[in-house]
């Protein structure tokens, strides 16, 4: 039975985390599990935050808050996504997704001022800010005894469109998208339980990798900046990983590099350098 995290003490995960390849469920079930545990503090379950991921699938709030009552883990929540309400592939979930976390207010006239006072609040820049920045920022805000100061970007391949039977992952044994998904989730909550303000960039094999990556590095300084073994492991992604290695290093000259071998040593990897 997944225990309810008491949210008066600590944020609910960021709403980039991906269960399944679904954002905002990570941060959905933690407001849902302390709701019903009387331990939500600030924090709403059903909010209008929670139905973008309701709305997406067709699904309602009501619906799925039985289930977190039942003790349901994660992974078991998303299964049940995936089966009900409006069908989705997992292409179109992992697009979605992207959409979710790429977007900002700032480019919604009638939500526009409201973001740029709640940035300025904040620290952040509202024309490169998008709405989990805001999301993550004012967490980070409302429990600063949480926070060591050390701000740490995970750049990994999207496991969507990684092909695990191709000899490039071959030292990958049994990897799935399923568990690679996991392990992000799994070292995105040990990163923020270490006190990192983490984010994870989910790139492609190079269409768009370095526009993604230099946008994230314009919005916010780093640092540290992980770049995970998918991207510097397999012999086909040598020019990406060459090329990642030299946007980082034009934006982002002061960031310590570091690297994992898996998403289960990725607090190893950062610990060595900050």
């Amino acid at each position: 039975m997944t225990k309810a995290k008491d949210l008066t003490q600590e944020p609910a995960r960021s709403p980039r985390t991906r269960i399944g390849g679904y954002v905002l469920l990570a941060r959905m079930a933690d407001k849902g599990r302390a709701t019903i545990n009387g331990t939500a503090g600030e924090y709403h379950f059903d909010c209008p935050v929670d139905n973008i991921l309701f709305g997406f699938k067709g699904v309602k709030g009501a619906e799925v808050k039985p289930l977190l009552a039942s003790g349901a883990s994660d992974d078991e929540i998303a299964a049940w996504l995936d089966t009900h309400g409006t069908p989705k592939t997992a292409a179109e979930i992992t697009a979605w997704g992207n959409s979710i976390v790429a977007s900002s207010p700032y480019n919604d006239p009638e939500k526009r001022d409201w973001f740029i006072a709640e940035c300025e609040r904040l620290g952040l820049k509202p024309e490169t800010a998008t709405f989990c920045d805001y999301l993550d920022a004012d967490d980070r805000a409302s429990f600063p005894h949480r926070a060591r100061g050390k701000s740490v970007l995970v750049i990994g391949l999207d496991p969507a469109l990684i092909d695990f039977s191709s000899p490039d992952f071959a030292a990958f044994p049994g990897m799935t998208a399923a568990k690679v998904l996991a392990g992000l989730a799994a070292a995105d909550d040990g990163m923020r339980a270490l006190g990192y303000d983490a984010h994870q960039c989910l790139i492609d094999f190079g269409q768009t990798a370095e526009a993604v990556v230099t946008a994230q590095l314009q919005r916010q300084q780093f640092d540290c900046i992980l770049i995970g073994a998918g991207v510097r492991a397999a012999p086909s992604n040598f020019i990406l990983f060459e090329k990642l290695i030299n946007v980082v290093h034009e934006h982002a000259p002061h960031s310590k590099i570091c690297f994992n071998t898996k998403p289960s040593d990725t607090m190893e990897a950062l610990q060595r350098w900050v």
